[in-house]
């Protein structure tokens, strides 16, 4: 690998997913769908529901039949000896003059066109009284209220959330094709690096970088596959990434140009093509990507807190693409600035902060002082925004921040 310019970030976003098809496709139980992405286009084969059915129980009627009732004047109606519901076919039909009592979720008998609930209506002696004017189609839930026939129900690349597996399971389907997870293979170097388990000395140190990076490609959505920890060895580290059997592989740590930074020496040794070495982005400017065989390989700095803002710019979107989901998937929240942001370089900067709510708007307060550690920083972020190069946010303007994690594991405070 040769040293090359940084590459801006978005133009190495773009040549990142350029390089990414999806995974293929897998039949799997319907049940097991959740989160998953559908590896085609769905239609419904058939309207829901099929019948049109009562939202209320009371009486099924015709509207014909109330066209003159009054509150002073109710109509009395016949009351058949049926009862239609749920689930239970029925073979008469409501005839000029007559009310069949009706379940919610019952199919609307032939001849009725209503329903009137039982708190609208009174039984006499067989009798049923009606005193309230209704139309046609009052308390009816009509043939494809929740779906229409051949209507798409989930496009290829949808995420199957609870609500559109719950249609595809009132369509019959009891099992769907998906996008297989894509298996991501991680690997840590460095002489340093002890596995947990292992006794702590001097001047060793826990992985945490590669173990951050498996925890967040399980957690959108990735297979991680443990390639354990490489020393600073080329010849090591060629060995273990050539044993990944997977559709991307990320590293952490000898990105740099240091004696012990021997990673585009293993690259070269495989025969890694480098797309870039160096991104435009602090922190993780020390990043490159590159490809071999159709396989991506992300090299990430050893940082633990640098690997992650470079996971979160291009590791999330690349997943997202591997899976077949859509790599903008991701939510930018419209937020005011509550201190003015500078950046002189020339690489984008990844500021974190919290995000809190007030009663007029989201507001991001950036948390880059240098006093308290790492971790309390950490404790207290959800959030975060990209300063772009050789810019200036000022104070009161509105930011797009987004989400570490948008799921409720990561709220957004109100202000106190």
């Amino acid at each position: 690998m040769k040293t090359q310019h940084p590459m801006p970030l978005a133009a190495a976003r773009q040549a990142l997913l350029a390089r990414s098809a999806p995974c293929p496709s897998e039949v799997i139980p319907l049940p097991a769908a959740l989160d998953r992405v559908s590896a085609r286009d769905l239609y419904a084969p058939r309207s829901l529901p099929e019948q049109a059915r009562s939202r209320m129980d009371g009486y099924a009627v015709a509207g014909s039949d109330l066209l003159d009732v009054r509150p002073e004047r109710p109509v009395l109606l016949r009351l058949r000896p049926e009862t239609a519901a749920a689930g239970h076919p029925l073979e008469t039909a409501v005839v000029p003059g007559e009310a069949m009592r009706i379940l919610t979720g019952a199919p609307i008998p032939a001849g009725a066109d209503l329903v009137v609930p039982d708190e609208q209506a009174h039984l006499l002696s067989g009798r049923v009284a009606i005193a309230t004017a209704f139309r046609p189609g009052d308390w009816v839930l009509p043939p494809g209220a929740d779906v229409r026939r051949g209507e798409p129900i989930a496009a290829a690349g949808r995420i199957l959330t609870p609500a559109v597996l719950a249609l595809c399971a009132a369509c019959g389907w009891d099992a769907i094709e998906v996008v297989k997870r894509p298996r991501v293979a991680v690997l840590g170097t460095g002489d340093e690096l002890l596995e947990l388990g292992e006794p702590w000395r001097a001047p060793m140190q826990y992985c945490n970088s590669r173990l951050l990076m498996e925890w967040l490609v399980a957690a959108h959505g990735g297979v991680a596959l443990n390639l354990g920890n490489a020393a600073d060895d080329a010849e090591a580290v060629a060995g273990t990434l050539d044993r990944a059997e997977a559709e991307a592989v990320i590293s952490t740590g000898g990105t740099g140009f240091g004696d012990r930074d021997v990673l585009r020496d293993a690259w070269n040794i495989l025969g890694i093509t480098p797309i870039f070495r160096g991104l435009g982005l602090t922190p993780g400017g020390g990043s490159a990507f590159g490809v071999k065989n159709g396989t991506g390989y992300l090299a990430l700095p050893g940082s633990p807190w640098a690997a992650e803002a470079v996971f979160m710019q291009l590791g999330l979107p690349w997943l997202r693409s591997l899976a077949g989901a859509d790599p903008d998937a991701g939510t930018l929240l419209p937020a005011v600035l509550e201190s003015t942001l500078n950046n002189r370089r020339a690489s984008a900067r990844m500021v974190p902060g919290r995000l809190q709510r007030s009663a007029a708007a989201l507001r991001f307060q950036p948390l880059i002082t240098d006093t308290g550690s790492v971790f309390a920083r950490i404790h207290r972020r959800n959030a975060y925004l990209l300063v772009p190069e050789f810019s200036t946010l000022e104070k009161g303007c509105i930011v797009p921040a987004a989400l570490y994690d948008p799921s409720l594991h990561c709220p957004i405070p109100l202000d106190p």
